[in-house]
């Protein structure tokens, strides 16, 4: 038994206007990270990434074998960036 990530899904349902045909889609809800990506994953990702200095694929090893989050290579610079821009964020 490891670790289980906690996930929420958010499904957006789309309905279309018999009379006019008009599409109407629900939007998610205001926080919740348009990224996919909640602030735990965000903060892991940007502190091994940075801080400890490892590689992407080192990354995406470690989220899939520790932590049991399926996270690719190239999406490992998603949330690195959302954490850097936060941290830009809260210092102005």
């Amino acid at each position: 038994m490891g670790i289980e990530p906690y996930v929420e899904e958010h499904r957006l349902h789309e309905r279309t206007c018999g009379a006019c045909g008009a599409a109407t889609r629900a939007a998610l809800p205001p926080e919740v990270p348009l990224s996919g990506y909640g602030p735990r994953v965000v903060a892991t990702v940007a502190l091994r990434s940075s801080e400890y200095r490892l590689s992407e694929r080192m990354v995406e090893g470690l989220m899939t074998d520790l932590l049991n989050v399926s996270l690719r290579v190239g999406t490992v610079a998603n949330p690195r960036q959302e954490a850097r821009a936060a941290v830009a964020a809260s210092v102005q």
